[in-house]
């Protein structure tokens, strides 16, 4: 190899697509809608205001250690709200969270969208406001917010928008949550077993009823 020739580190660059985050803005409002009653389930409602999922400082440091160049931000895994204004507004305060996250460090997070999957032209609005930020690189859906039909609901309007913008859908298992069945809920089998049952359910309904080959510009991300 030549002194000039770039070394294989330098001609690669380390991505990570699993990156939860929780803005502040939208840690506040899940705070007050888990006070007024509202309820949900998932990562989001369950950690504290020094964890390293709320802030970015611990986050860049471990990248740096793990010499990973660049996170792809993405809100912690929810489900379970009932109340579509509330998902709404909830859904826009996370995504100004990261995109804002984005802008703070422009070379080292990228971000995906998450949708109010239960109310579709509630989901394409939001789609459709943030779809020209440069940060924006895909669409997040949780297997819960499908409520496991995710051919019978928004999810494909939504997927198809996506693909018209070349953005790909990571598939995430619901987290935080045992409704498929009650046999879930012991030995811990909600966080391990279930999340993969839940997030292969869904992606099964996603192919089996071809909306592969009706948005065959779809790029389906499984990520567990």
């Amino acid at each position: 190899m030549s002194g000039s020739e770039p070394s294989s580190r330098e001609r690669e660059r380390i991505i990570d697509v699993q990156t939860h985050f929780v803005p502040a803005s939208a840690a506040r409002l899940l705070a007050d809608y888990g006070a007024s009653g509202g309820s949900f389930a998932g990562l989001a409602p369950n950690v504290t205001a020094a964890a390293p999922i709320r802030g970015l400082g611990d986050r860049l440091l471990a990248m740096d250690l793990a010499g990973v160049d660049v996170s792809v931000l993405s809100f912690a895994p929810l489900s379970g709200i009932a109340d579509p204004r509330f998902h709404a507004s909830l859904c826009r305060a996370a995504n100004d969270g990261l995109l804002e996250a984005c802008a703070a460090h422009p070379d080292r997070f990228v971000m995906t969208a998450v949708l109010p999957l239960g109310s579709p032209s509630a989901a394409l609005a939001e789609l459709d406001r943030i779809a020209g930020e440069d940060a924006l690189r895909a669409m997040q859906v949780v297997a819960g917010e499908t409520l496991y039909r995710p051919e019978e609901g928004g999810f494909e309007a939504c997927a198809a928008v996506s693909a018209e913008l070349g953005l790909p859908v990571l598939l995430h298992p619901s987290a935080g949550t045992s409704d498929l069945a009650p046999e879930f809920d012991v030995y811990g089998l909600g966080s391990g077993m279930h999340a993969m049952v839940s997030h292969a359910l869904v992606a099964a309904r996603v192919i089996q009823p071809g909306m592969l080959d009706r948005i065959p510009r779809l790029e389906l991300v499984l990520t567990h």
